[in-house]
Order: C-alpha cells, then structure tokens, then sequence
C-alpha cells in the first residue's frame, strides 16, 4: 500500500531543509545586517555586560558562602551546646542517684 502523495524515493524528493524554514519579521532584513561583531561599541557593550554578570555570580557566591560558614558556625554551637546540656542532666541523675 503505497500513499501516492508521498514520494517513493526520499532521494530524489523536492523538500529541502530550507523549504520549511519560514523566516519571521522583515523579510528585507539579513543576518549580514545584525552581525556587529566587528562594531568595537558592540564589543564593548557586550564585555561590559558580562563583566556585570560575572561580578553578580561572584558577589551571589560569595554571600552564600557566607551564609554557609554562618549556618555550620551555628550549627556546632548548638550541637555543643546541646551535647553538653544533655551531659550536665545526665550528671545531675548521677549525683542525685548518690545521695
């Protein structure tokens, strides 16, 4: 069972990859107009950007590791703190047990 609106020979079909692009926007516009990669002010623009970005992933890194430091600080203390809570209660029944 052969579909005759399909092609039997894929070869020699008439699609190519660009049949289906449909281009979007103004179709006067080429790509050869939106490379500015040779425009210093893009260039520079561009570098700035990045640099922007990359001192906000550094100063976000930096703060969460912070944080971090801060929250296991915290969290030693009170297992310290704890450890030694239960000790001195656990001491007490000791004592209390002797009299």
């Amino acid at each position: 069972e052969n579909n005759a609106s399909e092609p039997t020979d894929y070869n020699q079909a008439d699609v190519t990859p660009d049949a289906y692009f449909v281009p979007s926007g103004n179709p006067e516009h080429t790509d050869a107009q939106y490379d500015n990669s040779d425009d210093p002010v893009t260039l520079q623009q561009k570098i700035a950007e990045l640099e922007a970005e990359i001192a906000d992933v550094k100063a976000r890194s930096n703060a969460e590791m912070y944080n971090f430091q801060k929250r296991v600080e915290r969290e030693t203390d009170n297992a310290k703190k704890y450890a030694l809570e239960k000790f001195s209660t656990s001491l007490l029944e000791v004592v209390d047990n002797l009299e």
